[in-house]
């Protein structure tokens, strides 16, 4: 392998920042497949860099408050930087969304989303043996949403369906809306289900 090579994946993981996910296709340019296989297998060894699984990998980050080594980057993260690889959109499931707003007592992980592209799972190193799975979503509004809390409170009504949504958890729900600024809630409630504007209105 020829030092050019290596130097030069050197230098483009420079420009990184620590915990930063990134895939060996962006390196392609530097030299043949092969050539780049073996710089980055290299850069792996020597630790400055971490694989988190096929053609995945980031810069590792330690965990200066406790002294636990490096820290991984959270499965969200890792799923994000993989939909922006890929040119898809991803969002969280109705089961994680009604979790985070306290609308379900059952623990979701979210290592499962919902995406406009094509179903596909992922095995990482270093997470308990956990994946990310992408599930295809036809509901191609959802992905319009743009403010984060207005998508969980979306998700979380389509969850527990319209004949599950008591007078308690509408009150609960509209506490959460008071976190969303009036024109985010103007441009995503239009892509909720109609019954969805209805209880929010009324």
């Amino acid at each position: 392998m020829k030092n050019s090579v290596i130097s030069s994946v050197r230098e483009m993981i420079s420009g990184k920042e620590k915990g930063e996910v990134f895939f060996m296709k962006e390196f392609l340019e530097t030299g043949s497949e092969n050539a780049v296989k073996k710089a980055i297998s290299r850069l792996c060894s020597s630790g400055e860099i971490t694989r988190l699984g096929r053609g995945i990998y980031c810069i590792p980050k330690s965990d200066e408050t406790f002294g636990f080594g490096n820290v991984y980057p959270s499965l969200e993260h890792v799923a994000k930087a993989v939909a922006r690889s890929e040119g898809v959109s991803i969002i969280p499931t109705a089961e994680f969304a009604m979790n985070a707003l306290n609308l379900s007592t059952q623990i979701q992980t979210n290592s499962v989303f919902l995406t406009d592209g094509c179903r596909r799972h992922i095995r990482l190193n270093g997470y308990k043996g956990e994946g990310i799975t992408f599930v295809h979503s036809s509901n191609s509004r959802l992905f319009k949403i743009k403010n984060r809390r207005m998508l969980l409170i979306i998700l979380s009504m389509m969850g527990m369906g319209e004949n599950n949504i008591d007078g308690n958890i509408i009150t609960l729900i509209k506490s959460h809306l008071e976190t969303v600024s009036l024109q985010d809630y103007l441009h995503d409630i239009q892509f909720a289900p109609v019954w969805i504007r209805k209880k929010l209105i009324s």
